[in-house]
């Protein structure tokens, strides 16, 4: 059973300093911050400082003591074992969708998003409704209601974004409204990935009304986004149907759907189409773009040069939470893209092959002209398409891997 335990409190200190090695300290330092973290752990938080600083209109924040950190780290990790805490396993979700997507059946097909989710959170709600569960233990709801108190002193509005501790009471705050909306008689399928949401029915029901009642559900505080929440109908059957009805942009995935056809045994289906969400494009090119400026500023090109392969390739990583090696990277990521279909693949090569030449604009020109012939050779040869279908693997030390991503650890 997970606990606030010297050593274990002790585990969460190297966990910390092995994720960040220019924290790490001596083993009188460890000491002295374990013995502090017990002592949180007993009687909550201290009145420790919030630090924030802006990110695309949005605060993030954090804290620098580091027993703070850590107790709320093993508040964390035992919140998430306790309530049985899990996200949207990504793969599973969008295999679900594209098989229920491709029955050759009327379907109608609402997206939402949340507005403002963690800055509108209720955490005091949020900390009654843990509270109450058999789960949690006491200790836990100290600690719990104490950082609640924290951030009231500090005039934090909801959640605080960037903390490990935030997305997890971010996903209890929902746990109801989750299973409410998983019950409704009209609900053919349902998922939630933070605060976008996918609802699909069989039709029948008004959208109005469907829309009133997914946002009489959610939480004190809480709204739906105007403009990013929408639905659309998949129709059934019926002749000189357009030859692509819609798509779904949803857990990175950009998702095509086709008319109904009919195949050789008389069955009804729709094509779905899996590739890469535009976003997530155009969140690969903008981090290209930041390893260009880090490249133009220190000239380390084998550090440009491994930045590419991270980018276009796969590597493992340690998932902190659970303390086990995973894989990802442009495959892993995405392994359900159907290569072959794919227009978001060649499109990076091409934007690739372009920005390496000077055609894309200023920084891109301002690369051209630092490189040498044999290095922009080097760099043109990377692919996006080819190392998707080869699931080009990359092997970086952990030190290695951080120290590459900080360019655009935010982009």
């Amino acid at each position: 059973m997970l606990s606030y335990s010297r050593e274990e409190l002790h585990e969460e200190l190297r966990s910390v300093w092995r994720k960040n090695p220019t924290a790490a300290g001596d083993a009188k330092q460890a000491e002295r911050v374990v013995n502090q973290a017990v002592q949180i752990a007993l009687t909550g938080l201290p009145p420790v400082a919030v630090y924030s600083h802006p990110f695309k209109g949005k605060e993030i924040f954090r804290i620098s003591d580091p027993a703070t950190n850590i107790v709320l780290n093993r508040a964390s990790r035992i919140l998430r074992s306790g309530a049985n805490v899990k996200q949207t396993d990504r793969t599973t979700t969008v295999k679900r969708i594209s098989k229920i997507l491709s029955e050759g059946a009327r379907h109608r097909v609402y997206q939402f998003d949340i507005q403002s989710f963690y800055e509108t959170i209720d955490l005091s709600d949020v900390w009654d409704y843990v509270d109450n569960l058999p789960s949690t233990d006491r200790q836990t709801s100290k600690v719990l209601r104490s950082f609640v108190d924290l951030c009231s002193d500090n005039s934090i509005s909801g959640a605080p974004r960037g903390l490990g501790i935030s997305a997890v009471l971010a996903e209890l705050s929902l746990r109801e409204f989750d299973l409410k909306l998983k019950s409704l008689a009209t609900t053919y399928f349902y998922a939630r990935y933070v605060d976008d949401i996918l609802l699909i029915t069989s039709g029948d029901e008004a959208p109005l009304q469907t829309n009133e009642l997914v946002a009489g559900l959610l939480p004190s505080g809480l709204r739906l986004h105007p403009t990013k929440s929408k639905h659309f109908d998949l129709a059934a059957h019926a002749k000189n149907s357009p030859a692509s009805e819609s798509e779904i942009n949803f857990l990175g995935y950009r998702m095509a759907i086709s008319e109904i056809r009919r195949t050789e045994d008389e069955r009804l289906h729709r094509i779905v189409s899996l590739d890469i969400s535009s976003k997530k494009v155009s969140r690969l090119k903008v981090r290209i773009a930041r390893a260009t400026l880090e490249f133009l500023t220190d000239g380390k090109f084998s550090d440009f040069e491994d930045r590419m392969k991270v980018l276009s390739g796969n590597y493992n990583i340690v998932e902190s939470r659970w303390r086990r090696r995973i894989n990802v990277g442009l495959y892993c990521n995405y392994r359900l893209v159907d290569a072959d279909r794919s227009t978001s693949l060649p499109a990076m090569d091409k934007f690739l092959r372009a920005w390496i030449l000077g055609y894309g604009g200023t920084l891109s020109s301002r690369l051209a002209a630092a490189l040498t012939p044999q290095q922009s050779a080097r760099l043109i040869a990377f692919s996006f398409e080819a190392s998707f279908r080869s699931r080009r693997f990359y092997h970086f030390p952990a030190n290695r891997l951080r120290e590459l991503r900080k360019c655009w650890v935010y982009a």
